[in-house]
């Protein structure tokens, strides 16, 4: 089972005013080694310290592991390599540590990409993540499925598409972003907000 290290795209759907033209976001989606795509993200800030005989500070609440992430766009014939967009419409954090995407759930062992510890997806944030053989153990095809678990192994999305759906330089897209139903667009929007047809 391969495992991806993802990389949230910073790009807050209520913020789409801001996005780019097309030669930008090219600019802002160059690949990163891992096999994902997008901006890097803020570092966290650091704790601060303590003084010392101070009492040990209170646990963080974990975050949610069930969160309203969805499948939002796919580009099954993506240039260079295939990709998926993730999009959290919930209103707080999801952590993706342990979920799972998969293109046949009847393959033997079948093939998935799993999002290590400490993947985190922001509310109205996109996720870009490649989908090749190196970085997620399989490739997208023309008339293809997707499935998205939890780290519970539960459906958190799925979506089924034939031959022509995702075409080259376009994809299949949610629209409009994270509730709409999926449309072919001509031109793909990877991190960004989807538009047109």
């Amino acid at each position: 089972m391969a495992t991806i290290r993802p990389v949230i795209c910073l790009v807050a759907a209520l913020s789409l005013a801001a996005c780019a033209d097309a030669d930008d976001r090219a600019d802002r989606t160059a690949r990163f080694g891992n096999g994902v795509f997008g901006e890097a993200p803020t570092p966290a800030p650091a704790a601060p310290e303590e003084p010392k005989g101070s009492p040990a500070p209170a646990p963080q609440a974990a975050l949610p592991t069930r969160g309203q992430v969805v499948i939002n766009e796919v580009a099954a014939k993506g240039d260079p390599v295939d990709w998926i967009e993730l999009f959290n419409v919930d209103t707080h954090p999801v952590d993706l540590s342990g979920w799972t995407f998969v293109d046949d759930v009847t393959a033997e062992p079948p093939g998935a990409g799993t999002f290590p510890q400490g993947t985190v997806i922001q509310p109205g944030q996109f996720l870009q993540v490649e989908v090749s053989d190196e970085a997620s153990g399989f490739k997208l095809a023309g008339d293809e499925e997707l499935i998205l678990f939890d780290a519970d192994g539960q459906v958190a999305d799925a979506v089924d598409w034939s031959d022509g759906d995702s075409p080259a330089g376009g994809s299949l897209a949610r629209i409009p972003d994270g509730i709409g139903h999926f449309r072919p667009m001509a031109r793909a929007t990877p991190a960004a907000q989807n538009t047109g047809g």
